[in-house]
């Protein structure tokens, strides 16, 4: 059978050699001037690619042999190869990681932003740090099954424990599953754990007997402080708040507003924004997508004003909290959609601080940024594609990048978290 966008020309399995790394985390390697996405491969490497998506333009695919290894491959720590699809990167050297990373940023501000930017070499990252950081997880629940999905499918691959979840995550976990029972119906399982009191917090999406599980839960794992019903976000045991620490400052967090997932990185990307923006004592700062006030707190001390606006109320409620608990006189904060209460207010600010969810922003909120004109702007993005477009936006109105790099939230993951500093054309 014949489709016009799947051409007889794609065979099941092909030979290649690789060239390059895509965002999205697969190699791409091309057949007749066509790419071809190769999950599994790496750079450098000659391997076997069995396809799973023909189109016109390009395939996809996933490695079934490497017939020449790039220096770079390593053999897995992760006792579950096969199953999780959580560690994507996980047999790649962690140094080569961060330069694939840098790589991707670099192509995807160039082909999608227009914009030809130096990437900073990527900061070196403890060995200790890139394995165990993950503070935050969403699971998923099949059949008394909890755990990530199996590449490719819907199905769940209950290994147990999570090489990239901190341990009080997979000890909550390890509680949990012998309480799984026919009179609970979970979809997911949130866990967050702060390292810094050492309490762990669950957020439960289903039915049936959860206050029991939350009860029953609780007793088996003390660190767990709090089991929260969502959506309905109702309290089932405990609270339904953690306390995060970063840099000396406290950040009060509650069970469904945002926070960074690596606690040993935070404290290094929160770092480079001050160093980047440089703020002068005088002036005033935006603080956009602002979350429970990371940034905001952070940056406080430095200047005159802050004022943080984010969409997420109960997260706005949680930043007006931490500004109280870290004395801060010169943050204040807004509930709202950015691109609205932008636009509603005067100037000056003479710096801004976007850290907006993968999606990026709204046009509108950029449209609203460029009419207050701040002289410098710095963008933290865990999405390439989404910064590059909207940085080519910036460009546009006078806005030049004038730094670069990644901070390497997610080891072990293909996952991209960056920093662009641009300035306004004088």
């Amino acid at each position: 059978m014949m489709y016009h966008d799947q051409p007889t020309t794609w065979p099941d399995e092909i030979e290649l050699e690789l060239s390059g790394m895509a965002q999205g985390g697969a190699a791409v390697g091309r057949v007749a001037g066509r790419p071809v996405f190769a999950a599994g491969g790496l750079p450098g490497e000659r391997v076997r690619v069995r396809l799973h998506e023909r189109r016109a333009a390009f395939a996809r695919g996933t490695v079934t042999q490497v017939l020449r290894a790039a220096p770079a491959r390593r053999a897995s720590p992760c006792p579950y190869e096969a199953l999780c699809g959580a560690a994507d990167w996980r047999w790649i050297d962690d140094a080569a990681q961060r330069e694939f990373k840098a790589s991707i940023l670099r192509d995807q501000l160039r082909h999608l932003g227009g914009l030809e930017v130096e990437i900073a070499p990527p900061a070196s990252v403890p060995a200790a740090e890139t394995w165990n950081y993950r503070i935050s997880a969403e699971l998923h629940v099949r059949d008394r099954h909890i755990g990530y999905f199996r590449p490719g499918t819907r199905q769940v691959a209950d290994t147990g424990t999570c090489c990239l979840h901190h341990p009080l995550i997979n000890q909550a976990l390890l509680a949990l599953r012998p309480l799984l029972r026919d009179a609970v119906r979970l979809r997911t399982v949130t866990l967050r754990c702060s390292p810094a009191t050492g309490e762990t917090l669950a957020v439960l999406d289903g039915e049936g007997e959860l206050l029991e599980l939350a009860r029953a839960w609780r007793r088996a794992c003390p660190a767990l402080v709090g089991v929260v019903h969502a959506p309905s976000r109702r309290v089932l045991q405990g609270r339904a708040w953690l306390e995060q620490q970063v840099a000396g400052l406290r950040f009060r967090v509650s069970a469904d507003a945002f926070f960074q997932v690596n606690a040993a990185q935070t404290p290094r990307l929160v770092a480079r924004v001050r160093e980047l923006l440089a703020p002068t004592a005088d002036a005033r700062l935006l603080d956009l997508y602002c979350g429970v006030g990371l940034f905001a707190l952070s940056l406080a001390p430095l200047v005159r004003e802050v004022l943080g606006i984010e969409a997420w109320s109960p997260a706005v409620t949680d930043a007006r909290t931490n500004a109280r608990l870290n004395r801060s006189d010169h943050a204040r904060f807004q509930a709202g959609p950015v691109e609205r209460l932008l636009a509603r207010l005067d100037g000056p600010f003479a710096y801004a601080v976007l850290d907006p969810p993968r999606r990026g922003c709204e046009p509108a909120a950029l449209e609203a940024l460029i009419a207050l004109r701040p002289r410098r702007i710095v963008y933290v993005s865990c999405h390439p594609g989404t910064l590059a477009r909207d940085c080519r936006r910036l460009a546009a109105a006078g806005y030049r990048p004038t730094h670069a790099e990644i901070i390497d939230m997610f080891p072990q993951t293909h996952h991209v978290e960056s920093i662009v500093r641009l300035e306004r054309d004088a």
